[in-house]
Protein backbone atom coordinates (compact mmCIF):
# COMPACT_ATOMS: atom_id res chain seq x y z
CA UNK A 1 0.00 0.00 0.00
CA UNK A 2 1.75 3.22 -1.05
CA UNK A 3 0.21 7.00 0.11
CA UNK A 4 0.05 9.56 -2.66
CA UNK A 5 0.20 12.91 -2.16
CA UNK A 6 0.01 15.92 -3.96
CA UNK A 7 -0.10 19.66 -3.90
CA UNK A 8 -1.97 20.98 -6.86
CA UNK A 9 -3.41 23.93 -6.65
CA UNK A 10 -2.52 24.51 -2.51
CA UNK A 11 -4.57 21.10 -1.65
CA UNK A 12 -3.73 17.54 -0.66
CA UNK A 13 -4.57 14.30 -2.20
CA UNK A 14 -3.86 11.49 -0.47
CA UNK A 15 -5.06 8.39 -1.89
CA UNK A 16 -4.42 4.35 -1.25
CA UNK A 17 -2.80 2.62 -4.45
CA UNK A 18 -3.12 -1.15 -3.87
CA UNK A 19 -2.40 -2.44 -7.68
CA UNK A 20 0.92 -2.02 -9.56
CA UNK A 21 -0.05 0.20 -12.74
CA UNK A 22 1.44 -1.37 -16.45
CA UNK A 23 2.23 1.01 -19.29
CA UNK A 24 3.27 -0.96 -22.76
CA UNK A 25 3.15 -3.95 -20.86
CA UNK A 26 6.26 -3.23 -19.24
CA UNK A 27 6.67 -3.06 -15.30
CA UNK A 28 7.06 0.40 -14.02
CA UNK A 29 8.01 -0.36 -10.05
CA UNK A 30 6.58 2.87 -8.05
CA UNK A 31 8.59 5.14 -6.71
CA UNK A 32 11.55 4.98 -8.84
CA UNK A 33 10.09 6.65 -11.67
CA UNK A 34 8.97 9.99 -11.51
CA UNK A 35 7.34 10.29 -14.71
CA UNK A 36 5.52 7.11 -13.44
CA UNK A 37 4.61 9.19 -10.29
CA UNK A 38 2.92 12.21 -12.31
CA UNK A 39 1.32 9.94 -14.60
CA UNK A 40 -0.09 8.03 -11.95
CA UNK A 41 -1.53 10.89 -9.73
CA UNK A 42 -3.19 12.52 -12.79
CA UNK A 43 -4.66 9.07 -13.45
CA UNK A 44 -6.13 8.84 -9.88
CA UNK A 45 -7.13 12.79 -9.66
CA UNK A 46 -8.94 12.89 -13.04
CA UNK A 47 -10.68 9.81 -14.06
CA UNK A 48 -11.72 8.30 -10.62
CA UNK A 49 -14.62 8.97 -8.00
CA UNK A 50 -12.66 11.03 -6.15
CA UNK A 51 -12.78 14.06 -8.00
CA UNK A 52 -16.16 15.37 -6.78
CA UNK A 53 -15.06 15.07 -3.28
CA UNK A 54 -12.13 16.45 -3.46
CA UNK A 55 -13.73 19.81 -5.33
CA UNK A 56 -16.25 20.02 -2.13
CA UNK A 57 -13.19 19.38 0.56
CA UNK A 58 -11.77 22.48 -1.44
CA UNK A 59 -14.84 24.35 -0.89
CA UNK A 60 -15.15 23.69 2.58
CA UNK A 61 -11.40 24.47 3.25
CA UNK A 62 -11.40 27.99 1.51
CA UNK A 63 -15.02 28.59 3.24
CA UNK A 64 -13.36 27.55 6.94
CA UNK A 65 -10.35 29.89 5.28
CA UNK A 66 -12.14 32.86 4.70
CA UNK A 67 -14.56 32.59 8.06
CA UNK A 68 -11.09 32.55 9.80
CA UNK A 69 -10.33 35.91 8.06
CA UNK A 70 -13.49 37.29 9.48
CA UNK A 71 -13.76 36.51 12.97
CA UNK A 72 -10.11 37.63 13.28
CA UNK A 73 -10.98 41.09 11.21
CA UNK A 74 -13.77 41.02 13.92
CA UNK A 75 -12.10 40.19 17.03
CA UNK A 76 -9.83 43.13 16.19
CA UNK A 77 -13.12 45.40 15.36
CA UNK A 78 -14.41 45.29 18.54
CA UNK A 79 -11.56 46.53 20.98
CA UNK A 80 -11.62 49.55 20.87
CA UNK A 81 -15.44 49.80 21.77
CA UNK A 82 -16.18 50.88 25.68
CA UNK A 83 -19.09 48.15 25.44
CA UNK A 84 -18.97 47.25 28.95
CA UNK A 85 -20.17 43.78 30.26
CA UNK A 86 -21.03 43.15 34.30
CA UNK A 87 -19.25 39.88 34.72
CA UNK A 88 -21.67 39.22 37.93
CA UNK A 89 -25.06 39.51 36.29
CA UNK A 90 -23.38 38.76 32.52
CA UNK A 91 -25.81 41.91 31.52
CA UNK A 92 -24.24 44.70 28.97
CA UNK A 93 -24.16 48.05 31.00
CA UNK A 94 -26.28 50.50 29.24
CA UNK A 95 -26.37 54.08 30.84
CA UNK A 96 -28.40 56.82 30.11
CA UNK A 97 -26.58 60.17 29.76
CA UNK A 98 -27.31 62.11 32.79
CA UNK A 99 -25.71 66.08 31.93
CA UNK A 100 -25.47 66.28 36.20
CA UNK A 101 -23.58 63.08 36.86
CA UNK A 102 -20.66 60.71 36.10
CA UNK A 103 -20.82 57.31 36.31
CA UNK A 104 -17.52 56.49 38.27
CA UNK A 105 -17.87 53.08 39.30
CA UNK A 106 -20.62 50.23 39.37
CA UNK A 107 -21.56 49.19 42.91
CA UNK A 108 -21.64 45.53 43.73
CA UNK A 109 -20.88 44.77 39.28
CA UNK A 110 -17.57 43.72 38.00
CA UNK A 111 -17.80 45.81 34.57
CA UNK A 112 -15.14 44.31 31.40
CA UNK A 113 -14.87 45.96 28.38
CA UNK A 114 -16.01 43.56 25.30
CA UNK A 115 -12.18 44.13 24.00
CA UNK A 116 -10.95 42.24 26.73
CA UNK A 117 -13.03 39.11 25.79
CA UNK A 118 -12.17 39.99 21.75
CA UNK A 119 -8.39 40.01 22.71
CA UNK A 120 -8.82 37.00 25.49
CA UNK A 121 -10.36 34.88 22.57
CA UNK A 122 -7.57 35.97 19.77
CA UNK A 123 -5.17 35.30 21.99
CA UNK A 124 -6.69 31.21 22.64
CA UNK A 125 -7.73 30.68 18.91
CA UNK A 126 -4.49 31.91 17.43
CA UNK A 127 -1.72 32.22 19.73
CA UNK A 128 -2.20 29.51 22.60
CA UNK A 129 -1.35 26.57 20.23
CA UNK A 130 1.74 27.83 19.23
CA UNK A 131 4.73 25.98 20.33
CA UNK A 132 6.77 29.06 21.69
CA UNK A 133 3.80 30.60 23.60
CA UNK A 134 2.70 27.30 25.45
CA UNK A 135 6.94 26.80 26.42
CA UNK A 136 6.57 29.70 28.31
CA UNK A 137 3.06 29.04 29.83
CA UNK A 138 5.11 27.69 33.23
CA UNK A 139 6.90 31.37 33.64
CA UNK A 140 4.13 33.00 33.15
CA UNK A 141 2.32 31.07 36.31
CA UNK A 142 5.62 31.56 37.88
CA UNK A 143 5.58 35.10 37.35
CA UNK A 144 1.54 35.27 37.97
CA UNK A 145 2.17 33.37 42.00
CA UNK A 146 4.61 35.87 42.86
CA UNK A 147 3.00 39.14 41.91
CA UNK A 148 -0.09 37.22 44.00
CA UNK A 149 1.99 36.89 46.58
CA UNK A 150 3.67 40.01 46.69
CA UNK A 151 0.41 42.11 46.34
CA UNK A 152 -1.93 39.98 48.40
CA UNK A 153 -3.11 43.20 50.16
CA UNK A 154 -5.25 44.36 46.74
CA UNK A 155 -7.54 41.15 46.07
CA UNK A 156 -7.02 38.72 43.50
CA UNK A 157 -8.80 40.36 40.83
CA UNK A 158 -6.48 43.28 40.47
CA UNK A 159 -3.44 41.46 40.59
CA UNK A 160 -4.99 39.80 37.39
CA UNK A 161 -5.49 43.29 35.89
CA UNK A 162 -2.44 44.05 36.68
CA UNK A 163 -0.33 40.78 35.35
CA UNK A 164 -2.68 40.85 32.02
CA UNK A 165 -0.46 43.37 29.83
CA UNK A 166 2.66 41.70 30.90
CA UNK A 167 0.83 38.06 29.47
CA UNK A 168 -0.67 39.84 26.33
CA UNK A 169 2.84 41.41 25.79
CA UNK A 170 4.30 37.88 25.59
CA UNK A 171 1.17 36.40 23.12
CA UNK A 172 1.92 39.68 21.39
CA UNK A 173 5.49 38.67 20.99
CA UNK A 174 4.19 35.41 19.96
CA UNK A 175 1.56 36.47 17.29
CA UNK A 176 3.73 38.64 15.35
CA UNK A 177 5.30 35.55 14.42
CA UNK A 178 1.97 34.98 12.31
CA UNK A 179 1.84 38.20 10.31
CA UNK A 180 -1.21 37.53 8.24
CA UNK A 181 -3.57 36.43 11.49
CA UNK A 182 -1.97 39.52 13.00
CA UNK A 183 -2.59 41.89 10.33
CA UNK A 184 -5.89 40.85 9.77
CA UNK A 185 -6.40 41.82 13.50
CA UNK A 186 -5.09 45.01 13.57
CA UNK A 187 -7.19 45.74 10.33
CA UNK A 188 -9.84 45.22 11.77
CA UNK A 189 -8.65 47.46 14.85
CA UNK A 190 -8.05 50.80 12.76
CA UNK A 191 -11.95 50.40 11.04
CA UNK A 192 -12.97 50.03 14.70
CA UNK A 193 -10.94 52.86 15.47
CA UNK A 194 -12.92 54.68 12.45
CA UNK A 195 -16.51 53.50 13.06
CA UNK A 196 -16.77 54.07 16.91
CA UNK A 197 -15.29 58.07 17.15
CA UNK A 198 -17.17 58.50 13.97
CA UNK A 199 -20.51 57.72 16.23
CA UNK A 200 -19.19 59.87 19.14
CA UNK A 201 -18.71 62.87 16.79
CA UNK A 202 -22.05 62.68 14.97
CA UNK A 203 -23.75 62.13 18.21
CA UNK A 204 -21.77 64.99 19.98
CA UNK A 205 -22.94 67.02 16.21
CA UNK A 206 -26.74 65.85 16.81
CA UNK A 207 -27.12 65.60 20.14
CA UNK A 208 -30.82 66.36 21.59
CA UNK A 209 -31.85 69.72 23.40
CA UNK A 210 -32.87 67.55 26.38
CA UNK A 211 -29.02 66.05 27.10
CA UNK A 212 -27.40 69.84 26.42
CA UNK A 213 -27.56 69.97 22.28
CA UNK A 214 -24.61 70.49 20.27
CA UNK A 215 -21.83 72.67 22.03
CA UNK A 216 -22.61 71.02 25.67
CA UNK A 217 -19.60 70.15 27.85
CA UNK A 218 -20.74 66.61 28.43
CA UNK A 219 -22.08 65.76 25.22
CA UNK A 220 -19.17 64.68 23.41
CA UNK A 221 -19.39 61.55 26.48
CA UNK A 222 -22.53 59.66 24.93
CA UNK A 223 -23.07 58.08 21.96
CA UNK A 224 -27.11 58.22 20.75
CA UNK A 225 -27.92 58.80 24.10
CA UNK A 226 -25.93 56.39 26.11
CA UNK A 227 -23.28 57.49 28.49
CA UNK A 228 -19.30 55.79 27.59
CA UNK A 229 -18.39 54.62 30.59
CA UNK A 230 -14.97 55.57 31.84
CA UNK A 231 -15.65 58.30 29.16
CA UNK A 232 -12.88 61.15 31.30
CA UNK A 233 -9.92 58.09 32.51
CA UNK A 234 -9.53 55.15 29.75
CA UNK A 235 -11.19 56.29 26.93
CA UNK A 236 -9.64 59.79 26.67
CA UNK A 237 -6.02 58.30 27.62
CA UNK A 238 -6.88 55.76 24.61
CA UNK A 239 -8.10 58.22 22.35
CA UNK A 240 -5.14 60.78 22.95
CA UNK A 241 -2.58 57.46 22.61
CA UNK A 242 -4.33 57.01 19.21
CA UNK A 243 -3.85 60.52 18.17
CA UNK A 244 -0.33 60.73 18.82
CA UNK A 245 0.28 57.34 17.05
CA UNK A 246 -1.84 58.14 13.67
CA UNK A 247 -0.30 61.32 13.48
CA UNK A 248 3.50 60.20 13.75
CA UNK A 249 2.80 57.20 11.22
CA UNK A 250 1.42 60.19 8.83
CA UNK A 251 5.01 61.39 8.45
CA UNK A 252 6.27 58.15 7.22
CA UNK A 253 6.53 57.64 3.58
CA UNK A 254 4.05 55.86 1.63
CA UNK A 255 6.72 52.39 1.05
CA UNK A 256 6.88 52.96 4.26
CA UNK A 257 3.89 51.86 5.72
CA UNK A 258 1.19 48.91 5.08
CA UNK A 259 -2.20 51.04 6.01
CA UNK A 260 -3.58 53.52 4.18
CA UNK A 261 -2.24 57.28 4.30
CA UNK A 262 -6.31 58.47 4.15
CA UNK A 263 -7.79 55.64 6.80
CA UNK A 264 -4.61 57.03 8.80
CA UNK A 265 -5.53 60.54 8.27
CA UNK A 266 -9.10 59.71 9.29
CA UNK A 267 -7.81 57.97 12.67
CA UNK A 268 -5.74 60.93 13.43
CA UNK A 269 -8.88 64.05 12.93
CA UNK A 270 -11.46 61.49 14.92
CA UNK A 271 -9.29 60.80 17.90
CA UNK A 272 -8.16 64.35 17.76
CA UNK A 273 -12.28 65.39 18.03
CA UNK A 274 -12.43 62.86 21.04
CA UNK A 275 -9.46 64.01 22.83
CA UNK A 276 -10.96 67.54 22.71
CA UNK A 277 -14.18 66.68 24.01
CA UNK A 278 -12.88 64.94 26.90
CA UNK A 279 -10.44 68.37 27.91
CA UNK A 280 -8.39 66.02 30.06
CA UNK A 281 -5.09 68.04 31.54
CA UNK A 282 -3.58 63.93 31.05
CA UNK A 283 -4.34 64.46 27.20
CA UNK A 284 -2.82 67.87 27.42
CA UNK A 285 0.43 67.03 28.06
CA UNK A 286 0.44 64.30 25.48
CA UNK A 287 -0.18 66.95 22.89
CA UNK A 288 2.35 68.60 24.05
CA UNK A 289 5.29 66.24 24.01
CA UNK A 290 3.18 65.43 20.32
CA UNK A 291 4.04 68.69 19.15
CA UNK A 292 8.25 68.10 20.19
CA UNK A 293 8.60 64.73 18.98
CA UNK A 294 7.23 66.16 15.35
CA UNK A 295 9.38 68.84 15.31
CA UNK A 296 12.53 66.46 16.08
CA UNK A 297 11.22 64.53 13.22
CA UNK A 298 10.88 67.39 10.76
CA UNK A 299 14.49 69.01 11.80
CA UNK A 300 16.19 65.39 11.81
CA UNK A 301 15.25 65.06 7.58
CA UNK A 302 15.80 69.21 7.58
CA UNK A 303 19.08 69.04 8.76
CA UNK A 304 19.79 65.97 6.46
CA UNK A 305 18.42 67.90 3.61
CA UNK A 306 15.79 65.33 3.08
CA UNK A 307 12.60 66.81 4.26
CA UNK A 308 9.31 65.92 2.43
CA UNK A 309 6.52 67.87 1.65
CA UNK A 310 3.89 66.20 3.35
CA UNK A 311 5.96 66.49 6.75
CA UNK A 312 6.06 70.33 5.96
CA UNK A 313 2.22 70.23 6.05
CA UNK A 314 2.03 67.64 8.54
CA UNK A 315 4.07 68.66 11.19
CA UNK A 316 2.39 72.27 11.80
CA UNK A 317 -0.83 71.45 11.16
CA UNK A 318 -0.36 68.97 14.40
CA UNK A 319 1.26 72.06 15.87
CA UNK A 320 -1.62 74.43 15.91
CA UNK A 321 -4.14 71.61 16.47
CA UNK A 322 -2.26 71.23 19.69
CA UNK A 323 -2.52 75.02 20.16
CA UNK A 324 -5.98 75.42 19.81
CA UNK A 325 -6.96 72.81 21.96
CA UNK A 326 -4.41 74.32 24.76
CA UNK A 327 -6.48 77.43 24.53
CA UNK A 328 -10.04 75.62 24.53
CA UNK A 329 -9.05 73.40 27.46
CA UNK A 330 -7.70 76.54 28.81
CA UNK A 331 -11.13 78.25 28.59
CA UNK A 332 -13.21 75.56 29.98
CA UNK A 333 -11.35 74.43 33.15
CA UNK A 334 -8.00 75.15 34.81
CA UNK A 335 -4.84 73.41 33.25
CA UNK A 336 -2.32 75.47 34.75
CA UNK A 337 0.85 73.42 36.81
CA UNK A 338 0.10 75.05 40.24
CA UNK A 339 -4.21 73.74 39.96
CA UNK A 340 -2.69 70.13 38.88
CA UNK A 341 -0.69 70.25 42.12
CA UNK A 342 -2.85 71.42 44.30
CA UNK A 343 -5.07 68.70 43.40
CA UNK A 344 -2.52 65.90 44.03
CA UNK A 345 -0.54 67.56 46.58
CA UNK A 346 -1.61 66.41 49.65
CA UNK A 347 -1.90 62.86 48.85
CA UNK A 348 1.82 63.12 48.04
CA UNK A 349 2.47 64.73 51.28
CA UNK A 350 0.44 62.21 53.20
CA UNK A 351 2.72 59.16 51.35
CA UNK A 352 5.80 61.18 52.24
CA UNK A 353 5.29 61.42 55.82
CA UNK A 354 4.52 57.35 56.18
CA UNK A 355 7.96 56.90 54.26
CA UNK A 356 9.84 58.51 56.48
CA UNK A 357 8.33 56.08 59.34
CA UNK A 358 8.42 53.31 57.87
CA UNK A 359 10.47 50.06 59.30
CA UNK A 360 12.19 47.74 57.01
CA UNK A 361 9.36 45.16 56.62
CA UNK A 362 6.86 47.43 55.84
CA UNK A 363 9.31 49.45 53.47
CA UNK A 364 10.09 46.02 51.50
CA UNK A 365 6.68 44.40 51.50
CA UNK A 366 3.81 47.20 51.90
CA UNK A 367 2.04 48.35 54.82
CA UNK A 368 -1.73 49.20 53.42
CA UNK A 369 -4.34 47.29 52.43
CA UNK A 370 -6.73 48.25 48.96
CA UNK A 371 -5.91 49.39 45.67
CA UNK A 372 -6.20 53.18 44.94
CA UNK A 373 -6.04 56.33 46.20
CA UNK A 374 -3.24 57.81 45.12
CA UNK A 375 -4.05 58.18 41.67
CA UNK A 376 -0.17 57.21 40.79
CA UNK A 377 0.17 53.31 39.94
CA UNK A 378 3.98 53.16 41.03
CA UNK A 379 2.99 55.04 44.73
CA UNK A 380 0.02 52.77 44.74
CA UNK A 381 2.00 49.59 43.97
CA UNK A 382 5.17 50.10 46.31
CA UNK A 383 2.12 50.76 49.54
CA UNK A 384 0.25 48.44 49.06
CA UNK A 385 3.46 45.46 47.93
CA UNK A 386 6.65 47.82 49.11
CA UNK A 387 9.70 47.90 47.69
CA UNK A 388 10.10 44.73 46.58
CA UNK A 389 6.82 44.08 44.97
CA UNK A 390 7.60 47.50 42.74
CA UNK A 391 10.54 46.14 41.29
CA UNK A 392 9.37 42.80 40.85
CA UNK A 393 6.61 44.23 38.82
CA UNK A 394 8.23 46.38 36.65
CA UNK A 395 10.63 43.87 36.28
CA UNK A 396 8.03 41.71 34.98
CA UNK A 397 6.59 44.33 32.59
CA UNK A 398 9.89 45.36 31.40
CA UNK A 399 10.72 42.11 30.19
CA UNK A 400 7.72 41.45 28.33
CA UNK A 401 8.03 45.16 26.80
CA UNK A 402 11.46 44.16 26.06
CA UNK A 403 10.69 40.72 24.13
CA UNK A 404 7.81 42.75 22.10
CA UNK A 405 10.30 45.37 20.87
CA UNK A 406 13.19 42.45 20.02
CA UNK A 407 10.00 40.98 18.02
CA UNK A 408 9.26 44.27 16.67
CA UNK A 409 13.15 45.33 16.04
CA UNK A 410 15.88 42.79 15.65
CA UNK A 411 18.38 44.09 16.73
CA UNK A 412 20.46 42.08 14.13
CA UNK A 413 19.12 44.46 11.73
CA UNK A 414 20.69 47.74 12.13
CA UNK A 415 19.59 48.78 8.22
CA UNK A 416 15.97 48.12 8.78
CA UNK A 417 15.90 50.66 11.93
CA UNK A 418 17.26 53.19 9.56
CA UNK A 419 15.56 53.00 7.59
CA UNK A 420 12.11 52.85 9.12
CA UNK A 421 12.79 55.57 12.17
CA UNK A 422 9.41 57.10 12.27
CA UNK A 423 8.52 53.40 14.37
CA UNK A 424 10.93 54.75 17.14
CA UNK A 425 9.07 57.93 17.42
CA UNK A 426 6.15 55.98 17.32
CA UNK A 427 7.51 53.76 20.61
CA UNK A 428 8.66 56.70 22.39
CA UNK A 429 5.60 58.50 22.35
CA UNK A 430 3.78 55.07 23.22
CA UNK A 431 6.02 54.59 26.17
CA UNK A 432 5.76 58.39 27.20
CA UNK A 433 1.43 58.33 26.73
CA UNK A 434 2.19 54.82 29.37
CA UNK A 435 4.54 56.40 31.96
CA UNK A 436 2.30 59.59 32.40
CA UNK A 437 -0.93 57.72 32.04
CA UNK A 438 0.52 56.10 35.46
CA UNK A 439 1.89 58.74 37.22
CA UNK A 440 -1.74 60.62 37.17
CA UNK A 441 -4.18 57.93 36.82
CA UNK A 442 -4.04 53.70 37.29
CA UNK A 443 -4.11 53.05 33.28
CA UNK A 444 -2.27 49.46 33.43
CA UNK A 445 -4.75 48.12 36.47
CA UNK A 446 -7.92 49.77 33.71
CA UNK A 447 -8.68 46.59 31.43
CA UNK A 448 -10.10 49.10 28.49
CA UNK A 449 -6.61 51.07 28.42
CA UNK A 450 -4.78 47.86 28.60
CA UNK A 451 -6.45 46.33 25.02
CA UNK A 452 -6.20 49.11 23.27
CA UNK A 453 -2.55 49.53 24.60
CA UNK A 454 -2.22 46.07 23.42
CA UNK A 455 -3.98 46.54 19.96
CA UNK A 456 -1.84 49.75 18.89
CA UNK A 457 1.34 47.42 19.55
CA UNK A 458 -0.10 44.85 17.06
CA UNK A 459 -0.66 47.73 14.07
CA UNK A 460 2.92 48.66 15.00
CA UNK A 461 3.65 45.49 15.19
CA UNK A 462 2.51 44.35 11.71
CA UNK A 463 3.93 47.65 9.90
CA UNK A 464 7.16 46.60 10.67
CA UNK A 465 7.13 42.28 10.08
CA UNK A 466 4.74 43.39 6.80
CA UNK A 467 7.44 46.03 5.36
CA UNK A 468 10.44 46.00 6.79
CA UNK A 469 11.28 42.79 7.95
CA UNK A 470 11.24 41.41 4.13
CA UNK A 471 14.49 39.49 4.52
CA UNK A 472 15.29 38.30 7.64
CA UNK A 473 18.67 38.03 9.34
CA UNK A 474 19.64 34.67 8.39
CA UNK A 475 17.64 34.96 4.57
CA UNK A 476 20.18 37.75 4.09
CA UNK A 477 23.17 35.84 5.74
CA UNK A 478 22.86 32.59 3.38
CA UNK A 479 22.14 35.12 0.55
CA UNK A 480 25.38 36.39 1.24
CA UNK A 481 27.29 33.16 1.88
CA UNK A 482 25.54 31.65 -1.53
CA UNK A 483 27.14 34.89 -3.40
CA UNK A 484 30.35 34.32 -2.03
Amino acid sequence: MWRLRSRACGRSLCLNARFAFFENGDDLIFGKTCLFHQRLLAVLYQETLLFPYLQFSEACEMKQMKFNKIAVFLLGFFCIWPVFIDVISWKILAIKLDQSHVTASIVGGVPVPMGFFSLALFVILFVFSKKKFRLQIPGIILQFGILLALFSSIGFLKVVALFTPIVWLYALEVASIDREKLARFSDGFLVGVITFYMLNVLSYLFCPSELGGFGALNAGRQVFGYEIYQFFVSYSAVASLIFGASSLLLLASKNELRYSKLNLLAMSVLSGIVVVLAYRKAAMIDLFFLSFLSVVYMLKYLFCGKIKAWIVIIVPCVFVFNYHSYVLFGSIRDISINNAIEQRIDSYLFFLHRLVSLDVISFLFGYEIGFGGYSNLFIDLFVRGGFVGLIVYLFFLFNAGYRYYQSLYNFRESDIRGAYPIYSFVLIFVLFNVVVGNVVNLNLSVPYYVVNLISILAVLSTGVTSLGAKKTFYEKRNYHYAKK
